[in-house]
């Protein structure tokens, strides 16, 4: 192998989720996460849309178990 060859043990990846519920206006929450990401290197983005969003009483609890 030469040296500008990685192996699997030499690379780490990564997957987190953001969910900005309830924001008018994503297009640029998406675009400012794809720069950010993009800033350290080589960036794969996944991105899910739903129409549907969860209850007012879903979204309190969700925001209160990460407070606690």
């Amino acid at each position: 192998m030469s040296t500008s060859e990685s192996t699997a043990q030499d690379q780490v990846g990564l997957q987190f989720s953001v969910y900005p519920l309830r924001q008018a206006h994503l297009h640029a929450a998406v675009e400012a996460a794809v720069q950010a990401a993009a800033k350290a290197g080589v960036t794969v983005m996944v991105v899910t849309l739903s129409s549907g969003l969860p209850s007012e009483g879903t979204v309190a609890e969700i925001q209160g178990a990460i407070n606690d």
